[in-house]
Parts: structure tokens; C-alpha cells; sequence
């Protein structure tokens, strides 16, 4: 049998027939993957055996289920954009500020409005902030604040 270990942005790491070899190459990856360390930092990482994946970890796999959370979030929010949701006067198009934040990646907390050191984010060290208005694309919104929230999980951005 034939063992490879891939990591995402790194390629192929480990060509090799031990078995405890690849596992072991594996684990380090897969532990600095999730502990957002060195070059494999956040990235996918697979074990193949003879070319057929024997193991898989996808970091951002662990958030699509928070993506279609956030989506749905925003998509109630958008209902309560009305005229009191205005900066001012002479804004145009009405809108709102949604805060979604996470310690984990696992689970979020969100608030609206700019109470943003009172709010229920205040307890997550990750946020990212929307605005929403009525015409925005919740699923696009939703993406991009996902991913921004597994890049600052990931140690990518400061």
C-alpha cells in the first residue's frame, strides 16, 4: 500500500508504504491545522491510501453549518429594516449593523445595532460585522462573514 498526506495550501507532504508513518504526519498537520500554526494553519488536511482519501479534515467544512445559520439570521433581520432604521434623515436607503462573533467556529452569538461593547458578542473574541439592507444578499453577506470568522479563528487576520 501507498500513504500520502496532503495539506491544503502546501500540496502533498508525505509520499510514503508506512502506515504509522502517514498517521503520524497526519496528526502533526491536523494539530496545527486546528491550532492555527505555521503554514497549515486553518488548511484542509487528507490521508490517502493508494489514492483513495482514508481520512479527511476540512477546516471550513466545520462551518458550513453556520453559514445557513448566519443566511437565516440575516434573512428575519431583513424584515425589520424599515424608515426608523435611516442614519439620518437624508440616508436614502435604510439599514442595519448585525454582529456575528464566535470563540469556536462551533457556536455564534449576534447583536444588532452599534451596542457593539454590550451586545451578546461581547463574550467571543472572533466578530465580523454586517450591514444589512433590504436588498442584500443574505447568502453572499452570510459567506463572507463565515469566512472571515474562520480567517481571524486561524490566526490570518489581526
Amino acid at each position: 500500500m501507498k500513504y500520502q498526506v496532503i495539506v491544503g495550501n502546501i500540496g502533498t507532504v508525505l509520499n510514503t508504504v508506512s502506515k504509522i508513518e502517514a498517521i503520524n504526519c497526519f496528526n502533526e498537520y491536523l494539530f496545527q491545522s486546528q491550532s492555527g500554526y505555521g503554514n497549515a494553519s486553518g488548511e484542509s488536511v487528507c490521508i490517502m491510501e493508494d489514492n483513495e482519501p482514508l481520512e479527511e479534515f476540512d477546516f471550513l467544512g466545520n462551518f458550513k453549518p453556520m453559514i445557513e445559520e448566519v443566511e437565516n439570521l440575516l434573512l428575519s433581520s431583513i424584515e425589520e429594516i424599515d424608515d426608523e432604521c435611516r442614519a439620518s434623515d437624508e440616508d436614502e436607503t435604510p439599514g442595519i449593523q448585525i454582529t456575528i462573533a464566535t470563540n469556536d467556529g462551533q457556536d455564534f452569538a449576534w447583536q444588532s445595532g452599534d451596542n457593539s461593547y454590550t451586545g451578546s458578542c461581547y463574550h467571543c473574541q472572533h466578530w465580523s460585522v454586517i450591514y444589512l439592507y433590504p436588498d442584500s444578499d443574505c447568502k453572499a453577506l452570510a459567506i463572507d462573514a463565515v469566512n472571515e470568522l474562520f480567517e481571524l479563528i486561524a490566526g490570518q487576520l489581526y
